[in-house]
């Protein structure tokens, strides 16, 4: 385990060699920023043609995945989406039924009514 002095010296030798970015604000930064002073960065170079040269299969790749994960999504919300219709659903067919049975009983309820005047 490394400690505090150790940790800050390894990383003034990483700054050194151009591993971190001496910009204000940024001191801390673990960004590659093309070596020290003098080099060319010949192997950053490198690895920026590699990139180009697979970067649209990355990128179809990476489109492919995001386009599954928002069709997860979509159908998950669908789903949602019918089960709180069919609980609407289901909940105006009780009011229609409450409204029904309601109606039923204040006729009862008027009949009941009219034949006990009449008496």
């Amino acid at each position: 385990m490394e400690t505090k002095n150790e940790e800050s010296e390894a990383q003034g030798v990483r700054r050194d060699e151009g591993y971190f970015n001496d910009s204000p604000g940024n001191s801390n930064s673990s960004q590659w920023i093309g070596g020290a002073s003098g080099e060319d960065g010949g192997i950053q170079s490198r690895l920026d043609r590699e990139d180009r040269s697979s970067g649209d299969s990355f990128r179809f790749c990476s489109i492919s995945l995001f386009g599954k994960i928002l069709d997860r999504l979509i159908t998950s919300w669908e789903d949602r989406e019918k089960e709180a219709t069919d609980c609407l659903d289901w909940y105006q067919n009780q009011v229609n039924r409450c409204q029904q049975e309601i109606k039923s009983l204040e006729e009862i309820k008027a009949e009941l009514t009219k034949n006990t005047e009449g008496k």
